[in-house]
């Protein structure tokens, strides 16, 4: 990591600068500029600015080849210089959040929402992320698509039912909580009796107004019945800022 030495002594006529508490090699010593002259005293890029001697130690002490014999003991220096720790860059990471409603094992008509509001946890480490993808499986042959209604913060002023009809469920109070609605209309049941639906490369940004968790309400498209009151899981991945 690139550093500014803090403390350091500086001999001009002589032409000998202490880096104290600095215990480096030369090759880590990258630049030393008098700011008081105005000038590069030591760079190891230019012959004229490179290092007549260099001794390493507690406070090592750099002599220049630079003639600042007219130059003065408190004149200001910038030395830059790299102490030899390497900060590994902290990447993305990618979470996924999973919630099995408590659905009815009975026949849901067209437009009826399925669940109940579920709360997708701990999505980010901090307040924003990117939702990546969404899928659900289900434990029965089904063929109607679903919708994905997701809210950045608890849609608490609505009453969410499940097996009921959702046109009128919203209060006004959480409309702007809405970061959008997402149709899984794509789905197979290609190894039997079962079914998922998947929905890749959404890239959606979203900030959360507070805590860590997204909220979502799902509907179904066409009606549909399900095997059991545990037939859905919902996933979401999230890629976290």
């Amino acid at each position: 990591m690139i550093k500014i030495a803090t403390g350091y002594g500086f001999v001009a006529s002589t032409g000998v600068v202490t880096l104290n508490g600095i215990n480096l090699p030369l090759d880590n010593i990258l630049l030393i500029v008098d700011d008081t002259q105005g000038v590069i005293i030591y760079s190891p890029a230019q012959t004229a600015t490179k290092a007549a001697s260099y001794s390493q130690g507690t406070n090592s002490t750099l002599t220049l080849n630079w003639n600042t014999s007219g130059y003065s003991n408190s004149d200001a220096l910038t030395i830059k210089y790299d102490d030899g720790v390497y900060v590994l860059p902290v990447s993305n990471v990618s979470s996924i959040s999973t919630v099995t409603p408590t659905i009815t094992a009975g026949a849901y008509t067209a437009g009826w929402e399925v669940g109940g509001l579920m709360t997708f946890t701990n999505v980010v480490r901090g307040t924003s992320g990117v939702l990546q993808s969404i899928w659900i499986t289900s434990k029965s042959a089904q063929t109607t698509p679903f919708k994905l209604y997701l809210f950045n913060a608890n849609p608490s002023n609505s009453t969410w039912t499940d097996h009921a009809v959702t046109t009128t469920n919203i209060n006004a109070a959480d409309v702007s909580k809405l970061i959008g609605v997402y149709t899984l209309g794509s789905f197979d049941s290609g190894l039997g009796v079962h079914t998922i639906y998947t929905l890749d490369g959404i890239a959606k940004d979203f900030v959360l107004s507070s805590g860590t968790s997204l909220y979502g309400v799902l509907v179904c498209i066409n009606a549909f019945t399900p095997a059991s009151t545990s037939d859905l899981v919902v996933n979401i991945n999230v890629l976290e800022d």
